[in-house]
């Protein structure tokens, strides 16, 4: 019996993990405080007299799924802001589409 319990948890445990996983890339990505006041520019014009800090770590394109396209366009644009205020930059230039699986962004540091 206790053999039988214990296979019955291990199973549902790796239900509840796999479950998780599988809806994890849908889920919104939530800016944090300092996510916000970062700006997200294609324009290199934009960025022009800038400090540049460093290329920005961002994650790959979602593909769309339970969480719906709009998680899909802008969880990745959203990742990529959380990331450039961790670098201390407040602005992102953009060297790829923001939904392309191999984003490149670089961050910067622009006067207000």
């Amino acid at each position: 019996m206790k053999l039988l319990t214990s296979s019955v948890l291990i199973t549902l445990g790796s239900l509840t993990f796999a479950s998780c996983a599988s809806t994890a890339n849908s889920m919104p990505v939530v800016l944090t405080r300092a996510g916000e006041a970062v700006k997200v520019t294609g324009d290199p014009d934009m960025v022009r007299g800038c400090e540049y800090i460093d290329v920005v770590p961002s994650a790959s394109a979602w593909n769309n799924g339970p969480g719906g396209a709009i998680n899909a366009e802008e969880n990745p644009v959203r990742a990529l802001r959380n990331s450039a205020a961790g670098i201390g930059a407040n602005f992102v230039l953009m060297l790829t589409e923001p939904a392309t699986s191999a984003q490149r962004a670089e961050g910067y540091l622009c006067a207000d």
